[in-house]
């Protein structure tokens, strides 16, 4: 009897300690600066960088797109048309968890790529039926000021800024 109270007692303690040392992970939503969502299996780490990497981005984001907008009506060819400041916003992290199992987390993802895939593959269909040439322009437009938000956000941070969410 105390033998197996001594075994139980140990099996107690060395699951509690197998699990302490179990990666914690987190599902990360990082909207970019299109403001498309895209959903990442993070340590708590990666997401502390990341986290960081983005408040710093925010910090200058409204002097970067101030200095986007300035070059966008410096130039001849594009000071006719509005600038899409609207279209564009700062990178946003926001994280779901901890999971203790990856799987887990790598499940979520999974439903939440899915999901978005079919969003995605609806909103094409719905602009192929439209095959508005006016859309094409103003997809043209948000690139062009894109390109330049992200010279500027490049320069202010001194490092390189991702146009997708990582």
């Amino acid at each position: 009897m105390n033998m197996r109270l001594g075994l139980f007692v140990c099996a107690v303690v060395l699951s509690t300690a197998l699990s302490g040392l179990a990666e914690t992970v987190y599902l990360v939503q990082i909207t970019d600066i299109r403001k498309s969502d895209a959903w990442e299996v993070m340590t708590r780490e990666e997401v502390s960088k990341l986290q960081k990497e983005v408040q710093e981005e925010s910090r200058v984001f409204p002097a970067a797109l101030a200095a986007a907008k300035k070059a966008w009506d410096a130039d001849e060819l594009l000071k006719k048309t509005a600038f899409p400041g609207s279209s564009l916003a700062p990178r946003k992290v926001s994280s779901q968890g901890p999971f203790t199992n990856r799987e887990q987390a790598d499940k979520k993802k999974q439903s939440r790529d899915e999901r978005q895939s079919e969003a995605m593959l609806k909103e094409a269909k719905a602009k192929m039926a439209r095959n508005n040439v006016a859309e094409a322009l103003r997809q043209q437009n948000i690139d062009k000021a894109l390109d330049k938000l992200n010279q500027e956000l490049s320069k202010a941070l001194k490092r390189d800024v991702p146009l997708n969410g990582l």
